[in-house]
C-alpha cells in the first residue's frame, strides 16, 4: 500500500476488533448484510462497530492493514428507501482481518475454499457470498471470525 490511503467502494464494520470488509456492485446488499451483522452482535452483547458505509480508506499501519471512513463520511449510513441518516460513530478505523465480496447470484459456496484477497501488500482471508440470503451470509461471516452462530 502506498503511504496516502487508497479510497475504495466498501463498507466495514468492526466485530470483536476484527475489521470485516464488505465489498460488491452498487445494491449488491453490502449494506444490508452489514446492518444484519451489526444487529446479531448487539443483541448477543458481541462488541460491534460500523466504521464506513458505502467508502473505506485503506493503508498501512504499523505493518497491518488498516480500514477507516472517510472523514465526510463519519457518522452517516446511506439506507435505501429511506436516505442518508445520522448514527453514532464509535469507532474510526479497525484492521481487516476479513474480506467479504457479496454477489447477487443464488449460488453461495457450502464449504470456505481458502481463497485469499489481495490488498495491497496484505493477503485477507476472502469470503464470495450471494446477497440472496443474508442469514446465510452472516452465518459464514461470523463463522469465518471464529464466532458462534449464536450470535
Amino acid at each position: 500500500m502506498t503511504a496516502s490511503p487508497k479510497n475504495i467502494h466498501a463498507n466495514l464494520i468492526d466485530i470483536d476488533a476484527k475489521g470485516v470488509l464488505i465489498k460488491g456492485e452498487a445494491g449488491s446488499g453490502k449494506t444490508t448484510l452489514m446492518l444484519h451483522l451489526y444487529r446479531r452482535c448487539l443483541s448477543a452483547g458481541v462488541p460491534v462497530h460500523i466504521i464506513s458505509d458505502d467508502q473505506t480508506l485503506l493503508e498501512e499501519q504499523n505493518g497491518q492493514l488498516m480500514g477507516r471512513v472517510p472523514p465526510t463520511l463519519a457518522g452517516k449510513i446511506e439506507i435505501r428507501g429511506l436516505g442518508i441518516v445520522d448514527r453514532e460513530q464509535t469507532l474510526s478505523h479497525s484492521k481487516i482481518e476479513l474480506c467479504v465480496t457479496l454477489d447477487r447470484e443464488e449460488i453461495m459456496l457450502r464449504y470456505w475454499d481458502s481463497q485469499l484477497e489481495i490488498i495491497g501488500n496484505f493477503e485477507v482471508k476472502k469470503l464470495c457470498l450471494s446477497s440472496a440470503n443474508i442469514e446465510a451470509a452472516g452465518n459464514a461471516v461470523l463463522a469465518a471470525l471464529n464466532l458462534p452462530l449464536s450470535v
